[in-house]
């Protein structure tokens, strides 16, 4: 078997990360976004020096991972929301992991201080894992998410990745990272697969 290289996702991924997030994202929003849409949203994260990450295998892409702003209207520069989506195959391999770590690497070398992440009451797969990686639960927002017919609680969870600076010091955008450092924050968090396996 190959192995699994991990990269930034380009716009041509849209589609296939499309397939994989209506697989992973029901009841996250009442309908599916278009291809259009979801490229938009690809791109706008992008511009604004947000990364996303894939990773694949032969070709083949088994899951992403993505941060976006917290919260367009306030003034949370330093923070993130992020997420991981994979396909059903890929869970066997850990790459949820994986994914995470890159991610979260990313953004501690991008300077951002804090990372949230949203999920249903009752996926409890997904808060074990956000466990796993430190985070704590923040807050509890009732009856947010209808899904399979009833009301669902939604769990927001919080990570520190670093100390704010005293003073504003935006983050920087994942294009200007050192490149031999991002190559070694794929490669140490591919790594983590294969002691997995």
């Amino acid at each position: 078997m190959s192995e699994l290289r991990l990269r930034f996702a380009q716009l041509a991924d849209a589609g296939m990360m499309l397939a994989i997030y209506t697989d992973c994202a029901v009841g996250k929003e009442h309908a599916v976004p278009t291809r259009i849409e979801f490229t938009r949203r690809m791109e706008a994260d992008m511009k604004a020096g947000l990364p996303w990450v894939v990773a694949e295998q032969e070709g083949a892409l088994l899951g992403y991972a993505c941060a976006r702003r917290f919260d367009e209207k306030y003034g949370f520069y330093m923070d993130v929301e992020v997420a991981a989506y994979l396909t059903e195959d890929s869970f066997e391999y850990q790459l949820n992991g994986v994914l995470y770590t890159a991610l979260l690497n990313l953004l501690y070398h991008q300077r951002y201080c804090g990372c949230y992440a949203l999920v249903t009451n009752e996926n409890e797969s997904r808060i074990s894992a956000y466990k796993a990686y430190g985070f704590k639960e923040f807050v509890r927002f009732s009856n947010t998410n209808f899904k399979d017919g009833r009301w669902l609680d939604t769990v927001c969870f919080h990570l520190n990745l670093q100390p704010c600076p005293e003073k504003l010091i935006l983050p920087a955008p994942f294009g200007e990272l050192d490149t031999r450092k991002v190559n070694e924050i794929f490669v140490r968090a591919a790594d983590c697969s294969a002691q997995l396996n």
